[in-house]
Formats: structure tokens, C-alpha cells, sequence
């Protein structure tokens, strides 16, 4: 099997390869990236085999991106832009919207299968979706995305947990490189909200096994539905003098609806306190 990864240099992706090089039923995996976010650390830190070869292509490149997906059996797209000071709304909606659009032609032009991380985010009611573009473009993506003969999506919370390719874009992450750093982390609001978080390693699990036993579907992977001030009370126990601080304290920021787990896959069973603290282990300085 031949395995297609979009945005393969970024955090979930090459954690998902470094997983599926193991697996003897695929014997190729191309990382797909545009390294837009100058992921070349994926380059110096990941142990590929000769199963994993990269090509520096963007999915608004609709040449090249048919011509890749034409020579794979399956697709993992995990390409995404998320709106923040330095991108635009419309780069954002660009990428998810419209570049999952031109993968969704060039999968039913070749008749591939698709696999689709997705986000809490896109199950909200309609309104609250379309008043953030981050989750609007993703919902629109999901409609392309259903238009295919075959497909599989997976919501899921935000991801945490060690990868060779370290980002910041989850709240449990950037609170870790703050811990390191600073020994102070910030919180958004009051704290008050809730969200739902999931390890790294119970995602690249779920996709795992989404390609080696592919069930058309659209599902949820859930990890805890935890309040912030939650979070930060296992963050204390992991780094006994650390310091926080409020921004905004005086802001109830809204919460995220329980994800409820729908696929079948089952995670093992483990805390997010010895998460934390292997995940500490695995960090530079510790």
C-alpha cells in the first residue's frame, strides 16, 4: 500500500509516518508539505527508512498535486493554514477550503481513498462556526470532502504530546514550551472553559488504523473534556514552582461541547498527569 500524507512534515504528520514505516502492509509513505511553517526540522530529527520520501509541493498546486495522488492508494490530508496575526482569513480559507477542494478532484479523477483529520470545531451549531473562520473553512472542506464515492473523517480535540516536529498551536503544547522557558504560562479568560484535549499518540493511533482497516465514515476520537483551570492544575503537579498568569481574566470564554468517542478503535488507558510528565522527559533541559 502506498500512503499519501498532506502536510506530512508538520506535527501529526510525521509522527504518522514515523509510525507507519513500522507497518509491513505499506511500503511507501510520501510526506507532502509546502513547508510553509519551516518545518525543515523534520529533516535533522525524524528516523525515517526508505519506506518515507518527501516532495515540496503546496495543495493549491493542482498540477502536481494530481500527479502525486495519481501514484498512491490512499490519502491523509492533514494540510491545513490556521488564521492568526501573520495570515490572513483569506489564506486560511484558500488552503483548507479550496486546496481540499482540488485534492478532493484529483482523488475522484484516480478513485483513491480519503482519510480526514478534522476538528471539534466544524460540530458546533452553524452559527458559531461561521464566526470563526478557522472552523468555517474546515466545515466547507467537509462538504467537498462528502461529495467522494470513498471517505473517512475524524474529529478530534486539540492534540498534544511530544513530536519531533514540536508546535505550539495547542494549548497543553504552548503551555509546555512556556514551562521550559519562563517557568510562567498564560491563560486565556478566567480559565473557566472547557476543551477537548488527546494525545498525539492516541491520534496517530486512530488514523493508523483508519488506513490499514478503512471504514467509510465520518467519527469522533475523543481524549478528556477537561476545564482549563484543570489543565493548569496538572501542569503545577508536573512543574512544582511554576507560575501562571490571566489574560483577560475578566473574559468567560466559551466551551467546547464533549466530543463523544465514536470509532472503534479503543486507546489505551492513561492519565493526562503521566502524559505530562513523560512528555516533560522527552523535552530539551529536563
Amino acid at each position: 500500500m502506498n500512503v499519501l500524507i498532506t502536510g506530512g512534515a508538520g506535527y501529526i504528520g510525521a509522527a504518522l509516518a514515523l509510525a507507519l514505516q513500522k507497518i509491513s502492509e505499506i511500503s511507501k509513505i510520501t510526506l507532502f508539505d509546502n513547508l510553509a511553517n519551516n518545518q525543515y526540522t523534520v529533516f535533522a530529527t525524524c528516523k525515517f527508512t526508505d519506506k518515507v520520501t518527501f516532495i515540496h509541493g503546496d495543495i493549491l498546486n493542482n498540477y502536481l498535486l494530481q500527479k502525486t495522488v495519481k501514484q498512491h492508494d490512499i490519502v491523509v490530508h492533514l494540510a491545513s493554514a490556521a488564521e492568526d496575526i501573520f495570515k490572513d482569513g483569506h489564506h486560511t480559507e484558500q488552503v483548507n477550503h479550496w486546496g481540499t477542494t482540488q485534492l478532493c478532484d484529483a482523488l475522484a479523477m484516480y478513485n483513491k481513498k480519503l482519510i480526514y483529520l478534522s476538528w471539534d470545531s466544524t460540530l458546533q451549531d452553524e452559527v458559531s462556526i461561521y464566526q470563526d473562520i478557522n472552523a468555517s473553512s474546515y466545515f466547507r472542506a467537509e462538504f467537498q470532502i462528502k461529495r467522494l464515492r470513498e471517505y473517512l473523517i475524524i474529529h478530534c480535540g486539540e492534540v498534544y504530546g511530544y513530536s519531533p516536529t514540536f508546535n505550539i498551536s495547542s494549548h497543553i503544547n504552548c503551555w509546555m514550551a512556556q514551562a521550559i522557558t519562563k517557568n510562567k504560562i498564560e491563560i486565556p479568560g478566567n480559565g473557566r472553559h472547557t476543551i477537548n484535549i488527546i494525545s498525539l499518540q492516541n491520534v496517530v493511533m486512530a488514523l493508523s488504523h483508519a488506513i490499514i482497516n478503512y471504514k467509510q465514515g465520518d467519527y469522533n476520537v475523543a481524549g478528556s473534556h477537561l476545564q482549563m483551570l484543570d489543565i493548569l492544575e496538572h501542569m503545577q503537579n508536573t512543574f512544582a514552582s511554576l507560575e501562571f498568569v490571566f489574560i483577560n481574566p475578566h473574559l468567560q470564554l466559551p466551551s467546547k461541547q464533549e466530543l463523544k468517542h465514536t470509532y472503534e478503535v479503543i486507546f489505551p488507558s492513561h492519565s493526562l498527569k503521566v502524559d505530562l510528565a513523560d512528555y516533560r522527559q522527552k523535552l530539551c533541559f529536563y
